[in-house]
């Protein structure tokens, strides 16, 4: 019956799904209509808890599920093994303060919240900067298609990607923040936005360059926009040999 049901709902959310689109096609496209992601594809990722995340509600998974038809050159997995690296570099060069490395991989505003931390990433011991990071998931959270723009210098086929990820790491962001040195590893709950623009047919790789008013092309790498995260205390150690999360976790600082 569970899954009879479970079967149901997912029919129900393609079937909102394709209505939304035939409204857009009867609306009429400002260009030709938009070629779409294979629908195994996208079944397959919404369906995959190591691809998405499924605590998500029927109307958010809707909106995931409709946007990702739209980014039509998108690799789901490919970038969700991408976007574990990004959290590992970015992660490495915050704590090292090398902030002229971290620039290309985030947004402006990104970059000078994390500039704020420096204060307290200094005051951190050596052996503070060695802390091994293991990222226990990484699942999409939420996607979103921006409306092109011109002026705004926004791309057509620019898209945010929210990625949650759970890892376990001795210094956390909550200790950058707060200037805490507590060693002991915890599990670091956090969603990072990427921002990046998706080829279409014809282009290789996942990024696509689009013309502006002024003949300039705009060329963008996907990037960490906002990072929001909690952490929780481990109250019990690793005692799973196939690497699930060790114990657990109460929330804390």
């Amino acid at each position: 019956m569970q899954q009879e049901a479970s079967q149901l709902a997912l029919c129900a959310r393609q079937a909102v799904s394709v209505r939304e689109l035939l409204r857009a096609r009867d609306r009429g496209w400002p260009d030709p209509p938009p070629v779409l992601a294979p629908l195994e594809d996208v079944n397959r990722w919404m369906s995959d808890p190591r691809s998405v995340d499924q605590d998500i509600g029927v109307f958010d998974r809707t909106q995931i599920w409709m946007n990702l038809r739209l980014l039509h050159g998108l690799d789901l997995d490919e970038f969700l093994v991408g976007s574990r690296h990004a959290y590992h570099v970015v992660s490495e060069l915050m704590h090292g303060g090398k902030w002229d490395a971290v620039a290309p991989l985030v947004g402006p505003e990104c970059l000078e919240a994390m500039r704020e931390l420096a204060p307290q990433i200094d005051e951190l011991p050596s052996e503070a900067l060695d802390d091994e990071i293991k990222i226990v998931s990484a699942v999409l959270r939420d996607a979103r298609v921006l409306e092109p723009c011109k002026t705004k210098k926004i791309a057509k086929g620019t898209a945010h990607l929210d990625v949650r990820f759970s890892a376990l790491q001795g210094i956390t962001l909550h200790d950058l923040q707060n200037g805490h040195t507590r060693m002991a590893p915890r599990l670091q709950e956090s969603t990072w936005t990427f921002e990046g623009v998706v080829r279409g047919d014809g282009e290789e790789g996942g990024m696509a360059a689009s013309a502006t008013e002024e003949g300039e092309e705009v060329v963008r790498d996907w990037r960490v926009i906002d990072i929001a995260w909690q952490v929780w205390e481990v109250q019990k150690p690793p005692a799973d040999e196939h690497g699930n999360p060790p114990g657990w976790p109460t929330h804390g600082p």
